[in-house]
């Protein structure tokens, strides 16, 4: 069975810890996976400062034990119920100590196409502005998909995707094309004025194949109609860069804070 688990059109990494496992992220990484006819490597890693509460080492050497097999066993029992379930390649591995680092050694190891991560602000290494991706993944060229507060719709039903700049390089992603054949309804596309890339709508509906309903704000203005309008649409996977290069970039920042806030599935390419 394990020999089946490893092959597959493309490896997603699911990372999450104590908190990342009571909300959606390994139920969208499922579905994200079967829409991209991946492979599931999940990733827990235990933080041994919420254990290292004693005083004597031989007791939290102790409790870092259970708290593995604790883990172990709930993770075994939960990969065997999704293989049988929806018949995807899935393995996990745990592993005690600082998360960041963690998360860069398996990605160095293993080389996943796509990086899967909880969509929470609150964690430390999302205080970034510049960028939607944590600086910890800056070297990693792959996508990374930030789970968001709701469930991803199921293969067998059609896609609502939207854009947010940045199209010509989406529409030369395979994993995007792959992500396409499940969509199909338009693609919003939303866009400031001021873009670096005008032309790409086109060039991208030409090349895909599929129709974009674009929305233009002035990026100079205040962001509550697109507030509104991202809410409207709503979409279920939202695609955007990483960071926008040039001397505007600082102004798409209030952008980014309504995407943030919104905590919507968001699949990031980084540049």
């Amino acid at each position: 069975m394990f020999g089946e688990r490893l092959k597959s059109a493309c490896r997603l990494l699911v990372v999450f810890d104590k908190q990342g496992a009571k909300n959606n992220l390994l139920i969208n990484a499922v579905n994200l996976a079967k829409l991209l006819n991946g492979a599931i490597d999940i990733l827990y890693v235990i933080n041994p400062n919420s254990i290292a509460d004693s005083d004597s080492q031989l007791n939290v050497l102790r409790k870092m034990e259970e708290e593995n097999s604790k883990v172990d066993k709930k993770l075994r029992k939960l990969v065997n119920e999704i293989f049988e379930q929806e018949r995807i390649p899935i393995l996990y591995n745990i592993v005690t100590g600082n998360f960041q680092f963690n998360v860069k050694a398996h990605i160095e190891k293993t080389k996943p196409e796509v990086v899967v991560l909880q969509n929470n602000s609150n964690k430390t290494f999302f205080s970034s502005k510049k960028n939607f991706v944590p600086s910890f993944l800056s070297k990693f060229k792959g996508l990374v998909f930030l789970s968001g507060a709701t469930q991803l719709k199921r293969p067998e039903k059609s896609l609502k995707l939207s854009c947010f700049e940045s199209l010509t390089k989406l529409g030369n992603n395979k994993l995007f094309l792959k992500l396409l054949e499940n969509v199909s309804a338009a693609i919003y596309v939303f866009r400031a004025t001021d873009s670096n890339d005008p032309g790409s709508t086109n060039d991208l509906n030409r090349k895909l194949d599929k129709k974009t309903t674009v929305y233009e704000f002035d990026i100079n203005r205040e962001t509550t109609d697109f507030s509104k309008y991202l809410s409207l649409s709503n979409t279920d996977i939202l695609c955007v860069s990483n960071s926008i290069d040039g001397k505007k970039s600082m102004q798409y920042d209030k952008y980014k804070n309504v995407i943030r806030k919104n905590k919507l599935p968001l699949l990031i390419f980084q540049n």
